[in-house]
């Protein structure tokens, strides 16, 4: 089954792009792309479905089905839902769920589980979990257990976490344990969203285990719990006894419970640099005042505050500790190099948080930390934290800039929009961040400003270029169908083609429709990759575009061919 495994972790770990109408990144198709004329649709499960108790059932047919029902099989367990996401499309977690009603479904079923087949039982397997079929867990323990090969046993714990079965919690530990590598943990994620006292009740069976494995993986599963006093004893006990490579585990569990009276246990292990930072994190995310008290008098040094200790309070759960973290940073010597990110801390964007941000934002000298923190005013609606905005559009610092322009993405309020106006056309303080707010708000205008910005990139740059070509394409002019040709003519670029490629879209140009076939044949061989180009032909319409349109009408692609189709049905 090594082909079979081969084809799973692809589904699982490959990187998928999404595209839309104006999209002007690659769309990375699979190596491998169904001919079935149903896939991705129930219908089509159905059929394979009903055909797979045939005997000839084998490795080829069970991989053609993840193949074409990746969207319906086990759904969040690839990158189909993360896709469907990016694209505004609701994913459906048991996507066969309607199977379960089907009067054919109970033999068919039961005759794959049963089967002397590997490849049917595997199909089963899969088949339950995404029907959110609970009646086999049983049997999916035991096959979890005893099936012959990997990617049997493998499939079965899988369907069984997939269906969350708390009544089973200890056996999908022990199969964690066994399958999983901690290092790129797949599986622990699923087994997290059990039943909290599922999760508390196992831990506490696993950990005093013989396996080092299996102990690190009870504290950890522990962190996604409620704290209470069976457990901070469990994981005191861990700190102090576990040996040095593993009690880091126990003390980042005492950190997520946010435990108190730290400071004696974890005062002792800040020598070990192995277990300082998080040691420092548990102590900035503890409630009790002594902690807090013992954390800032470690905390400044002769060379100013560390990274470590910076990042301590802002990895904290508490409100007190991001705030101490933005009064440090306003005030403090800190490392122009220090690194964060906003998002990494939604407390950041809080309400509670505002004052002291906005606060931290005018007064800091550390220029990054106002490139970085302004973005946590995004989407801020009133007047003080607008006009604070509008003041970092002018900022010396470029960087600044451009990140609070994109800060300002979706606003139309009218003194950022005169703004704007300003700036674009002030060559000392503008940013292409500003070309968004400009197109959003359909500010259509100012071509004179970006006709003059085109070409005005040096050599190694070409930040203005595309932004300009972003404008063009948003506001195309009969004038500028020259240029978006020139473009699909001697570009290889894929995003200034398809960006021309939209422009002519928008202006119905049937004479650029060989332009756009010529631009096709530039991307790389994936029908995925022709989409914007058929979405443009669709809009254009005339013979040479339909002609185009129906060559595609058999293509290996499911999305491809469902788009062609609903572009030919309302010609």
């Amino acid at each position: 089954m090594k082909n079979l495994i081969t084809t799973v972790i692809v589904l699982i770990f490959a990187a998928s792009c999404v595209h839309g109408p104006a999209d002007s990144k690659r769309v990375q198709a699979d190596e491998e792309v169904s001919n079935v004329p149903c896939s991705q649709t129930y219908e089509g499960f159905v059929e394979s479905f009903r055909r797979s108790t045939e005997s000839k059932f084998g490795e080829d047919e069970l991989n053609k089905i993840f193949q074409d029902y990746s969207e319906l099989i086990m759904t969040a367990v690839d990158t189909t839902a993360l896709v469907n996401e990016l694209q505004g499309k609701k994913t459906a977690y048991y996507g066969l769920e309607k199977l379960k009603s089907e009067l054919f479904y109970s033999k068919t079923i039961d005759s794959l589980l049963h089967s002397s087949n590997p490849h049917q039982r595997l199909l089963g397997y899969i088949t339950v979990a995404s029907a959110g079929d609970k009646s086999f867990n049983d049997l999916l323990v035991k096959a979890s257990k005893t099936e012959s090969s990997k990617g049997g046993k493998h499939w079965a714990g899988m369907a069984l976490l997939y269906l969350r079965d708390d009544t089973h919690a200890s056996e999908l530990f022990d199969f964690i344990v066994e399958n999983e590598n901690f290092a790129d943990a797949h599986m622990i994620p699923f087994y997290l969203k059990l039943d909290k006292i599922s999760l508390r009740n196992t831990a506490y069976e696993k950990i005093n285990s013989l396996n080092p494995k299996a102990r690190i993986f009870a504290i950890q599963s522990l962190a996604g719990t409620e704290l209470n006093p069976k457990t901070d004893q469990i994981v005191r006990k861990a700190i102090k006894s576990w040996n040095q490579s593993n009690r880091g585990y126990a003390i980042y569990t005492a950190k997520e419970l946010g435990m108190g009276n730290l400071k004696d246990l974890l005062s002792p292990l800040l020598q070990d640099q192995s277990i300082r930072e998080v040691s420092l994190e548990a102590l900035a995310n503890s409630p009790t005042p002594e902690d807090q008290e013992f954390l800032s008098s470690i905390l400044s040094t002769n060379s100013g505050i560390s990274e470590e200790m910076l990042n301590a309070y802002l990895k904290s759960n508490r409100k007190e500790q991001v705030r101490k973290w933005l009064k440090l940073v306003r005030d403090e010597r800190v490392n122009p190099e220090y690194c964060f990110y906003t998002l990494d801390q939604p407390l950041l964007s809080s309400d509670e948080m505002l004052d002291t941000v906005r606060d931290t934002i005018r007064n800091t000298k550390n220029r990054f930390i106002v490139e970085e923190l302004c973005r946590a005013l995004e989407g801020r609606k009133d007047e003080e934290s607008i006009n604070l905005l509008i003041s970092l559009l002018s900022d010396s610092n470029s960087s600044i800039r451009f990140w609070t322009a994109m800060t300002l993405r979706g606003n139309s309020s009218p003194q950022v929009i005169k703004e704007v106006l300003r700036l674009i056309r002030n060559p000392d303080l503008r940013t292409v961040g500003l070309t968004h707010i400009i197109i959003e708000n359909k500010i259509d205008n100012l071509h004179d400003v970006y006709e003059n910005l085109l070409y005005s990139d040096s050599k190694d740059s070409k930040d203005w270029y595309n932004s300009s070509l972003s404008y063009f394409a948003a506001f195309p002019r009969d004038k500028d169908k020259a240029l978006f040709k020139s473009i699909l003519h001697n570009s290889n670029i894929e995003m200034d083609l398809r960006s021309a490629a939209v422009a002519l879209g928008q202006l119905k140009d049937e004479t650029a429709v060989p332009f756009i076939a010529e631009a096709m044949r530039k991307e790389p061989p994936f029908d995925e990759n022709a989409i914007t180009y058929l979405e443009v032909l669709g809009k254009i319409k005339g013979e040479q575009s339909k002609k185009i349109l129906e060559s595609y009408k058999k293509s290996d692609a499911y999305s491809v061919r469902r788009l062609v189709n609903e572009l030919l049905a309302n010609w």
